[in-house]
């Protein structure tokens, strides 16, 4: 068994996070969790069908989103196509939080968190430059197959 590299890690702690985030948004609405929790997370207790159905929606996309990621991880070969793609991504989410409207978030706290997953691919490509362990497979998604 190969030894796990950088972008595995990576891809495997944000694959983590997006599959909790979505479990999360879609039990949080259901009722199953107490009322106090509902109140914590999204400010106020979510009652019309419209909202939870929104809610649920994008339970599900994040869901998606963090399958997506653990999917990534486990392939050995980094690939800068699927990196440079989420992480186009998560600049646009970004910017949402920072730029969106005033009273879309109560705190700054929630700007900081969706920085997030962009500074970790970030300093990631960082690190696999330094180290050169993206060369090979820059090499591979631009067509330049050397097997």
């Amino acid at each position: 068994m190969k030894k796990p590299r950088l972008h595995n890690m990576v891809y495997l702690l944000i694959g983590v996070m997006y599959m909790l985030i979505g479990i999360g948004a879609i039990v949080l609405p259901t009722g199953v969790l107490p009322a106090s929790w509902i109140v914590s997370v999204y400010g106020s207790a979510v009652t019309d069908s419209l909202s939870i159905h929104m809610i649920l929606e994008f339970g599900a996309a994040v869901l998606a989103l963090g399958s997506v990621f653990l999917w990534r991880a486990r392939h050995s070969r980094y690939s800068p196509t699927f990196h440079w793609g989420m992480t186009t991504y998560f600049i646009v989410d970004m910017m949402i939080h920072w730029l969106g409207p005033d009273d879309a978030s109560d705190s700054p706290l929630h700007d900081l968190i969706n920085t997030v997953p962009f500074l970790l691919l970030m300093v990631l490509v960082g690190a696999l430059q330094k180290f050169g362990e993206g060369a090979e497979s820059a090499d591979h998604d631009a067509g330049n197959h050397h097997d």
